[in-house]
């Protein structure tokens, strides 16, 4: 009996790994299979680990995956291909000066950490800030601790960070204390503001809406280039779950 009941949960177990693998199989980004990503199961919990080669391949996937009946919580080990590999201490370094150098952050002290120490970081906010960002990296992956005044500028950090090279992910687990309603307009916000900062899109002519976590990019852009560098960013602000890209080219701009 002991030995049937095991051989069942084992092939409960087997067969959620397999819908799992089904759907990651069917994406509008094509079969998310091919890049050979490891799942496993803790407990009732599933483990994604690997590398996809873009943010909205990553969020994707997991969003199939949490769909699968059986899965209860996805443990996230799925990074992103970098175009360069770099050290940490390098990543760190210029994810601390592209935070510095933003206008949108001078109200917020900017540390780097090889550990992780809550209390000890704080300490080192300046009198005067009202926020206070720790950057952590491991492995290409950039943790982004603290608090910042505004949902605003939580995204904004992450969007940045994103663009560091040889960044391979990025946990913004950024507090915010004030009491902002997190819906669609905050960030739809957030995305115009990632647009903004981007050398590589011009926003003016690029109308952006967000339902919930779905952002819809409608608009006029200059190249397909530009179109898909817009929808990156979009993909990149923390929140977003869906991108429907609707953007033209009009190589008259």
């Amino acid at each position: 009996m002991g030995m049937g009941g095991a051989w069942t949960g084992r092939e409960e177990r087997q067969d959620i790994i397999a819908l799992v693998r089904r759907a990651l199989a069917t994406t509008p980004r094509g079969d998310l299979g091919r890049y050979s990503l490891e799942l496993r199961l803790e407990g009732s919990d599933l483990v994604i680990s690997g590398e996809v080669a873009e943010v909205a391949e990553k969020k994707i996937a997991l969003e199939r995956a949490a769909a699968v009946p059986g899965v209860d919580v996805i443990i996230d080990e799925l990074h992103v291909t970098p175009r360069l590999r770099r050290g940490d201490a390098a990543i760190a370094g210029d994810v601390r000066a592209t935070l510095v150098a933003d206008p949108m952050l001078v109200d917020c002290s900017v540390t780097t950490q090889v550990g992780f120490s809550p209390p000890e970081i704080a300490a080192l906010r300046p009198p005067g800030r009202r926020g206070w960002i720790a950057v952590r990296v491991e492995q290409g992956v950039v943790t982004l601790d603290g608090e910042v005044p505004t949902l605003l500028q939580k995204r904004l950090a992450g969007s940045l960070a994103w663009w560091v090279p040889g960044v391979r992910d990025v946990a913004d687990a950024l507090g915010v204390p004030s009491s902002e309603r997190d819906d669609g307009e905050a960030i739809a916000a957030a995305v115009r503001l990632a647009l903004e900062r981007d050398p590589d899109v011009s926003p003016r002519n690029i109308v952006v809406r967000a339902a919930g976590r779905a952002v819809i990019l409608d608009g006029l852009v200059a190249s397909s280039d530009e179109a898909r560098s817009a929808e990156a960013d979009a993909w990149r602000v923390f929140g977003v779950d869906a991108v429907e890209n609707r953007l033209r080219v009009y190589a008259g701009l």
